[in-house]
């Protein structure tokens, strides 16, 4: 598995120096920038996860490209209820009752973090409680605390008082579980996988997701709520109405874990990895 980035074309012109004559099956998680196509060749054959990189490929001349959607262990993501509205019993302090959104991904450049505050702040001003949590994963060479702190920062300006942003998480499924929505509304996915394992966790969790309309997830269908990309007025908007409506919520839910075992299951995953291996290997 190997992202096509600037190193790429190179990478690939120095393929039989570097792997030898073995048989080759490159699965492309993401193209970090078309760009970087204009000079490369296929390692072998390519394996990407959306029809919308699989089309970039075959017009690179990269031939028949497949697409095999990314698997996750079921067994490993169970379903899980949503958690007590502590509001409607008292049985809890009200502050404990504010539901969770979550946020994962990178410090990227529009990468989602901040049409993520922006989003959540616009479903405060729509008269929402929310608290937005932000998982932010650094890559090498960042300075993570002076990150974390822009965000922070930025999420005072736009008005919204209840956010926290953490690092890399070591047990998600037990954070998403703690959540009650994903939001993961990047401007570009900028070779991060075409369908992120994050959104397809939470989906099989059983947490709704509002993602922005971007071509790699069509593959999502009518199981993920979407607003134009860009759009943190409408994605907010949405928010709102999904933290509001709680037959909406469950109808989503139920949606997202379908959608996971019937097309992102790690077994069917295997099976049509092991057809491939079959077919390369002499």
């Amino acid at each position: 598995m190997l992202t096509i980035g600037s190193g790429f074309p190179l990478f690939s012109r120095w393929r039989r120096r570097l792997l030898g004559d073995r048989p080759v099956l490159h699965t492309v998680p993401g193209v970090m920038d078309p760009r970087h196509l204009e000079h490369a060749r296929p390692l072998g054959p390519t394996i990407a996860l959306s029809e919308t990189t699989a089309g970039l490929l075959r017009a690179a001349g990269f031939g028949e490209v497949r697409v095999i959607p990314p698997g996750i262990p079921l067994d490993q993501w169970p379903r899980r209820p949503r958690r007590p509205d502590a509001t409607a019993t008292g049985e809890m302090p009200d502050a404990v009752a504010v539901p969770n959104v979550l946020f994962a991904g990178h410090h990227d450049p529009g990468g989602g973090a901040a049409e993520a505050i922006a989003a959540a702040a616009a479903a405060v001003r729509a008269g929402t409680r929310c608290r937005l949590l932000l998982a932010m994963r650094p890559r090498p060479g960042q300075d993570e605390r002076a990150l974390q702190a822009a965000l922070r920062e930025l999420a005072r300006k736009a008005g919204l008082p209840d956010v926290e942003v953490i690092g890399h998480v070591d047990d998600m499924p037990t954070l998403l579980e703690s959540v009650d929505a994903l939001l993961f509304p990047p401007r570009a996915l900028s070779g991060k996988a075409d369908v992120p394992l994050t959104v397809l966790e939470a989906l099989a969790v059983g947490r709704p997701a509002i993602v922005s309309d971007l071509p790699e997830f069509a593959a999502l269908g009518n199981a993920v709520l979407r607003a134009p990309v860009g759009d943190c007025e409408r994605t907010g908007l949405l928010l709102a109405e999904l933290l509001g409506r709680p037959r909406r919520w469950e109808e989503l839910a139920g949606r997202g874990r379908a959608l996971v075992e019937e097309r992102f299951g790690a077994i069917r995953l295997a099976e049509r990895y092991a057809r491939l291996y079959r077919g390369l290997l002499p």
